[in-house]
């Protein structure tokens, strides 16, 4: 449903709706378009308009495209300054429950076949609460911030497989992915050197699906701030459940990433500034 905007003039009202359904916010598939013939009456301000319903089922992402205006002008091919729509209010709703769902904008710095990994989306094994900004820092597009696992208290909740890890809840099951990495830009000195990935239906039976090694990170050499891209994943089948593990770091700290932590004094860990997920 949308609202028409409170002015006389309403030339700029839809006449032409395009709804388009995408998995990963990048690449979009048309599922239905809506000729509204009557847009070419006295429409008034404020006035209610109900669209049919559409089945986007298996699609995450929803566009909602205005093709025509009111005015007669199509806004896909821009010719003219008359191309142009307003709206005053946009709703969506479920058809099965009745209730408005809730729009949320896709966030500016999303990379083309990049999916959305929110915070909410993401369990942690091991996330710093004195260093860093935890794994709200890694998913919020700001390189600035950082994740940091612990280093001085106790922990031994590190898994002897995967680690330090991220278990990631997919709204859209995944086959085929890689990730991608940025080490930390002020302090380089526990960048991740080896990952584990595993992979889940329910989010409690994880199979692992591979290790990587030499992930682009050397020592003493690779800058703050770098970007690394990890290897392209096929897991055979589509998951529900990703898990992005680290065993070992360039930090040089006592310990390991994968064993018993539980001693006092600066042990070894790792950190980095955002983690990101793409769909292949």
């Amino acid at each position: 449903n949308y609202c028409t905007r409170k002015h006389d003039n309403q030339n700029g009202a839809p006449a032409m709706v395009v709804v388009g359904g995408s998995t990963d916010g990048v690449t979009f598939t048309v599922i239905d378009t809506f000729e509204l013939d009557y847009m070419t009456e006295n429409l008034t301000s404020n006035t209610w308009i109900g669209l049919p319903a559409v089945d986007a089922t298996g699609y995450g992402v929803i566009r909602f495209g205005i093709a025509k205006n009111k005015g007669g002008y199509d806004l896909r091919d821009i010719t003219s300054t008359d191309q142009w729509c307003n709206l005053s209010e946009l709703m969506v709703f479920g058809v099965s429950t009745g209730v408005p769902v809730e729009i949320e904008a896709l966030p500016a710095w999303l990379e083309p076949g990049q999916v959305w990994v929110k915070e909410s989306m993401i369990t942690a094994a091991n996330s710093c609460s004195h260093d860093g900004g935890g794994v709200p820092a890694l998913v919020d597009g700001n390189s600035a911030n950082f994740w940091h696992s612990d280093w001085y208290y106790a922990v031994t909740t590190n898994d002897p497989v995967y680690g330090i890890f991220f278990d990631i809840a997919l709204k859209e099951a995944l086959q085929k992915f890689h990730f991608v990495f940025q080490i930390r830009s002020e302090n380089a000195n526990a960048a991740p050197t080896q990952v584990v990935y595993g992979v889940s239906n329910d989010g409690v039976n994880w199979t692992k699906l591979s290790t990587e090694d030499n992930t682009g990170v050397e020592k003493g050499v690779t800058p703050g701030g770098t970007l690394i891209t990890l290897s392209n994943l096929d897991a055979g089948a589509a998951y529900k459940y990703i898990r992005f593990g680290i065993t070992d770091s360039t930090n040089t700290d006592p310990g390991s990433l994968t064993g018993d932590l539980n001693f006092v004094g600066i042990k070894k860990c790792v950190n980095m500034a955002e983690l990101k997920l793409f769909a292949d």
